[in-house]
C-alpha cells in the first residue's frame, strides 16, 4: 500500500550569506574535535536510547542531522516532545556553521519511528528517510495512515523546516527506507528493503520471493513515485545503500543471500552474506553492470553499508570476516569483523581496496567524499589498526572515523567513547573538516571534548566536529604535528561566558602571545603577550570579554597563538 501527504508549498525569503571558506581539510591536517553537541533527554531518569543517525551540509556549512529520541531530548536551546512519551519519534535539526540551532521538527506517532538516511538536495529541501510502526505518522501536525509492522516512510521540509510531503510505502511485513539521494531534476531516489506484498504506487504490487527483497523508487517532491524495481532471491536481502553521479547515473550497494539479478544476469553468493555493486541508467533499467564481492570461505560474510560518488568513482564501506574479494588486494580481516573500503571506476572496474580493524568486531557503517578525501565512520572494539594509526576502545565498542586520500593511504582515525557502548553512525565533511554523528553512553571522550549523557542509565545522540588545525611557521609553511603548536578544543563551546583552552608546545617557553579576533579579523583582546610562558603546556583562559572588560556580542570568534616556532588558532562561538 502506498500513501501519499501533500501541503501546500511555502517558497522562503533568500538571504545571501557570504563566508570564506578555504579548501577542504588537508590530509596531512589534525583535525581535532572542537565542537559538539549532545541530545539526550533532560526529563526524568530512565533507559532512553536517543541517536543522531544522519547527517548532511549545504554549500553555507549548514549543518541538518536527524535521528529518533523518546520522552524529551534537547536539540540546541529546544526541547523536543515525542507524540507519546514511551515510544520513539524522529527529529530534523538545523545548525549553523557555528553550531547555533536554528530550528528542528519532529515526526511520529503513537508507535517507534526509526530515521536511517537523511539528503539535502538542489531544491533547497531536505529529504529523510526510515521505518514507521505508528498507525498513524504524524509530522507538523499533518496526519498520514501506515498499513503494517512497520512501513517505510520519506518526508520532505524546505529549508525553514516546514513540512512539504510524507509518502509511506508498505503491506503487512516490514519494510524499511535505508537510503536517499537526489538527481538533478529534484526528484529522490529511495532504496531498502520490503518483505511481502507491497503497493508502491506505480505499476502493480510486487511480492518478495524470498524473504526480504531490495527495491528502487523515484519520487517527486510533490509526492508520487513515478519509477520502481524491486530484486531478490530465496534469501534474505539485509541492507542497501544508494548513490548518483554527475549523469544522474544511479549506483546502488547492499548485501544479499544466495542469487539476486539486477537484469543483467544473477549475482550468487560466495559466503554466508555477499556484498554487490550495481549501476543502472535509471530506476527500472536493467543493471549497466553489477559486481558482488564474497568471502572465500563459506562460513564467511561481506555486508556492503554505505556507497558514495566523486561524480565518476564510486567509493564503498561495510565489513567482512575471513578473506574476501572487494577490490585489489584481496583483504584478511584481523579476526571477526574488519571495517573495509573498496574504490571503483565508473565502468565498475576495481582500484584498490583497505581493511580496518581488530581482532574483535569492527563495522564499518557510512562512506562520504570531499575535495579527494574519503571519511569513514563506525564502531571497533580492542585494539584495531587503521592504515598507520593504532587506536585502542575503552569500552566494548568505541566510535571511530578515519580518512583516506585517494591513493587508498589512511590519513587520519579517530576514536571516540566510554566504557560501554558507542557508535559513529554517519559523517559528513566539508571546508570547516568532518562532522561525526551517532550515539554513546555514560561519558565519552572525543580527543580533549568530553560528553555525557544526562544520565548513567541512558544512551544520547552525538554530533562532534573535527576541524583542521593545521599549523604554520611565520611564513606560513605547515609545520609537522610534533612541531606545531596545539591547542586543544575550547571548552565549553559555544560559551556563555568564560572558555579555557588547554595548549601544547614543542618549545620549552610555551606560548608566547595569544590574542582573540573577531569574524572580520578585528583584535578584541590580548589574552598573553610580551613574555614567554613558564612550561610545554598550560591553559589559555577567556572570559568572553574584550580588553576594555565588555562582553563582547554573540558571533564566531578566532583564538590565535604562537609560541615563537609556530602559530594556530580555535574557533569559539559565544552565545548571549
Amino acid at each position: 500500500m502506498t500513501r501519499t501527504l501533500t501541503v501546500a508549498l511555502r517558497v522562503p525569503c533568500v538571504i545571501a550569506l557570504l563566508l570564506a571558506f578555504g579548501s577542504g581539510p588537508s590530509a596531512e591536517a589534525d583535525l581535532v574535535a572542537d565542537w559538539g553537541e549532545r541530545f539526550g533527554d533532560p526529563g526524568a531518569p530512565g533507559a532512553d536510547f536517543q541517536t543522531v543517525s544522519a547527517v548532511e551540509s549545504d554549500s553555507q556549512g549548514n549543518l541538518f542531522i536527524a535521528g529518533e529520541f523518546r520522552g524529551t531530548m534537547e536539540s540546541g536551546d529546544t526541547t523536543l516532545s515525542s507524540t507519546n512519551l514511551a515510544t520513539y519519534d524522529g527529529f530534523l535539526s538545523k545548525f549553523t556553521p557555528a553550531g547555533q540551532h536554528v530550528w528542528s521538527v519532529t515526526f511520529g506517532g503513537s508507535d517507534n519511528e526509526f530515521v536511517h538516511d537523511l539528503k539535502f538536495c538542489a531544491t533547497g529541501g531536505i529529504v529523510v528517510v526510515g521505518v514507521s510502526r505508528s498507525p498513524q505518522l504524524i509530522s507538523n501536525g499533518d496526519s498520514i495512515a501506515t498499513a503494517g509492522q512497520g512501513d517505510a516512510f520519506l518526508s520532505y521540509y524546505d529549508a525553514d523546516g516546514v513540512h512539504q510531503v510524507t509518502e509511506v510505502w508498505g503491506g503487512p511485513g516490514y519494510d524499511r527506507a535505508l537510503s536517499v539521494d537526489c538527481v538533478s531534476s529534484g526528484n529522490f531516489i529511495v532504496t531498502g528493503t520490503f518483505w511481502g506484498t507491497v503497493d508502491f504506487g506505480s505499476g502493480p504490487p510486487v511480492t518478495s520471493a524470498g524473504l526480504a527483497d531490495f527495491y528502487l523508487l523515484e519520487v517527486l517532491p510533490s509526492g508520487g513515485v513515478t519509477s520502481v524495481a524491486t530484486y531478490g532471491g530465496s534469501g534474505d536481502e539485509k541492507w542497501a545503500s544508494v548513490c548518483v553521479d554527475d549523469d544522474d547515473d544511479i549506483t546502488f550497494a547492499g548485501t544479499f543471500e544466495d542469487t539476486v539479478d539486477f537484469g543483467n544476469g544473477p549475482l550468487v553468493s560466495l559466503g554466508v552474506q555477499d556484498a554487490c555493486l550495481v549501476n543502472f541508467a535509471a530506476v527500472g533499467s536493467a543493471a549497466t553492470w553489477s559486481k558482488d564481492f564474497g568471502a572465500t570461505a563459506g562460513s564467511d560474510a561481506v555486508w556492503a553499508t554505505s556507497v558514495a560518488t566523486d561524480g565518476d568513482n564510486f567509493f564503498l564501506t561495510g565489513f567482512f570476516s575471513g578473506s574476501a574479494s572487494i577490490a585489489k588486494p584481496n583483504l584478511t580481516s584481523a579476526g571477526g569483523f574488519d571495517m573495509f573500503v573498496g574504490v571503483f571506476k565508473s565502468n565498475g572496474s576495481s582500484v584498490w581496496s583497505v581493511r580496518g580493524g581488530s581482532t574483535g568486531g569492527d563495522y564499518g557503517n557510512h562512506i562520504t567524499y570531499y575535495d579527494g578525501q574519503l571519511a569513514v565512520t563506525g564502531l571497533y572494539g580492542g585494539n584495531a589498526d587503521f592504515g598507520s594509526f593504532n587506536l585502542q576502545a575503552v569500552g566494548s565498542f568505541d566510535a571511530v572515523m578515519f580518512v583516506t586520500d585517494l591513493a587508498g593511504n589512511v590519513t587520519l582515525a579517530k576514536s571516540g567513547g566510554g566504557l560501554t557502548y558507542d557508535s559513529a553512525r554517519q559523517s559528513v565533511m566539508n571546508a570547516a573538516g568532518v562532522t561525526v554523528c551517532g550515539d554513546f553512553s555514560g561519558s565519552a571522550d572525543f580527543d580533549s571534548l568530553q560528553l555525557t549523557t544526562w544520565t548513567s542509565t541512558e544512551a544520547d545522540g552525538y554530533v562532534v566536529r573535527y576541524s583542521d588545525l593545521t599549523a604554520t611557521d611565520v611564513m606560513g609553511t605547515v609545520l609537522p604535528a610534533g612541531v606545531a603548536l596545539h591547542l586543544g578544543a575550547p571548552t565549553p563551546n559555544p560559551a556563555r561566558g568564560a572558555t579555557r583552552i588547554e595548549y601544547r608546545s614543542s618549545v620549552a617557553s610555551g606560548v608566547l602571545s595569544a590574542e582573540v579576533f573577531d569574524i572580520a579579523g578585528r583584535r578584541v583582546r590580548t589574552l598573553r603577550a610580551g613574555s614567554a610562558g613558564s612550561a610545554r603546556t598550560g591553559v589559555l583562559q577567556w572570559d568572553g570579554r574584550g580588553d576594555r572588560g565588555a562582553r563582547v556580542p554573540a558571533g564566531v570568534y578566532f583564538v590565535r597563538a604562537t609560541d615563537g616556532v609556530s602559530t594556530t588558532q580555535r574557533r569559539v562561538t559565544v552565545v548571549r
